[in-house]
């Protein structure tokens, strides 16, 4: 899926694959837009104005976090639970009280 940086601390995995949803300014337009115009990949690229394949790259990694679920037609649309699910995990992580180490 991705190249994991290893860190000495360990980093959940809802954690993790929020840096990977989140971490990009188009991934998180691409969230944006299909939850308010669920669709294809080729009208994500017009409306945001980058190449297809970069567009498609980046949908690929959001399906395969599950942020975004596609039909049968090939539609995407966000899935607001795991959205939802991440969200809370980055949250919960970055707040969380620091152990005395």
């Amino acid at each position: 899926m991705f190249k994991r940086l290893q860190i000495a601390v360990p980093t959940p995995a809802n954690v993790y694959a929020a840096t990977q949803a989140f971490a990009s300014e188009l991934r998180v337009q691409l969230i944006h837009h299909y939850a308010i115009h669920p669709g294809r990949q080729a009208d994500a690229a017009r409306t945001l104005g980058v190449e297809r394949a970069v567009i498609s790259a980046n949908t690929r990694a959001l399906l395969e976090i599950g942020v975004l679920i596609q039909d049968s037609e090939r539609v995407n649309t966000v899935n607001r639970k795991r959205l939802d699910e991440l969200i809370a995990a980055l949250n919960s992580f970055c707040l969380a009280p620091q152990s005395d180490s």
